[in-house]
């Protein structure tokens, strides 16, 4: 096997180049935003604001412990001139992670922010929350 360099390469030992394809033109058409998650984010700001629906997954995430995937209601989707198959994403913040790592997917739950209280170490503020989820009445 011949060892070359490239300060020893011959004209045989050079590389192949490919042809760089032009993009051509857009024939008509418009741009959409693309958003970095898909469906609707839920941030909660004030206390007492929730959110309904059925546990679909929970997905990695850079930012968060994960990202928590809800199906709400398609009556509310339509409501809010969202697509019947819309998901809400919610960011999984610690507290959260912990409640639905174990969780069923396919429950139906209901997500309520509570406010804020200092963290254990004092540095700061964190997101408190109320999990809820539905169970179904027996015979009685």
């Amino acid at each position: 096997m011949k060892n070359t360099t490239l300060e020893t390469m011959d004209e045989e030992d050079e590389v192949e180049q490919k042809p760089v394809k032009k993009q051509s033109k857009p024939s008509g058409g418009h741009y959409e935003r693309v958003d970095d998650l898909p469906g609707k984010l839920w941030y909660p700001e004030e206390e007492g604001a929730s959110v309904e629906g059925i546990f679909m997954e929970l997905r990695n995430s850079n930012k968060y412990e994960s990202l928590i995937v809800l199906k709400e209601h398609k009556d509310k989707l339509l409501k809010e001139n969202r697509e019947e198959d819309e998901e809400t994403i919610v960011p999984g913040w610690a507290v959260l992670h912990k409640r639905f790592i174990n969780l069923t997917v396919g429950t139906k739950v209901k997500i309520t922010y509570t406010g804020e209280k200092m963290t254990k170490d004092g540095r700061g503020k964190a997101k408190q929350f109320e999990v809820e989820k539905w169970v179904e009445d027996g015979p009685e």
